[in-house]
């Protein structure tokens, strides 16, 4: 058969083996068009899982960002209250040191005819309670630092934290 060509073969047997040559360029196509799409699925898959990832990323991006602004809300709800009860404290205080001077000042007066003894002794007394005011003003003065310190690291914390979260 070798050398004798198609012609001579059976006619039979040529159109099986066309046949045959027709299914397999038939499944050659087929898989490659089969092989094609499945990458194409592939690559869509791909990326749906990046789409889902970056929508879960931003969905704790988002929850971050809440539970920040809720701090920041507790932290400013907080300082109005506490400016709140400094200003009630300090009205409280202007009112009572009133009368406290008022107090004193009579204490302090005396009468006419006092010896240098009584006078010496209010005197002393009045020293004392100066002496008393001067360390418990330092004392205040000390904590009122303190929490302005305090105040200034809480707000420039916030200040950071609202950058960050205005940058992502």
């Amino acid at each position: 058969m070798i050398g004798l060509g198609i012609a001579a073969l059976p006619q039979k047997l040529v159109a099986e083996a066309v046949g045959l040559l027709v299914e397999i360029a038939l499944v050659a196509g087929v898989t490659y068009h089969y092989t094609a799409k499945h990458f194409k699925l592939k690559e869509q898959a791909a990326a749906a899982a990046q789409v889902a990832a970056n929508l879960a990323q931003s969905e704790a991006n988002r929850a971050l960002e809440n539970q920040l602004a809720k701090a920041k809300q507790d932290a400013l709800d907080a300082r109005t209250s506490a400016q709140t009860q400094v200003a009630s404290v300090a009205a409280a205080f202007r009112a009572d040191s009133d009368g406290v001077r008022n107090a004193l000042a009579v204490a302090l007066r005396g009468s006419g005819g006092d010896s240098l003894a009584a006078c010496q002794q209010r005197s002393a007394r009045a020293g004392d309670l100066l002496a008393d005011g001067l360390r418990v003003q330092a004392e205040l003065a000390g904590a009122a630092e303190s929490l302005a310190a305090d105040a200034r690291a809480v707000r420039d914390y916030a200040a950071k934290q609202q950058a960050l979260t205005e940058t992502k």
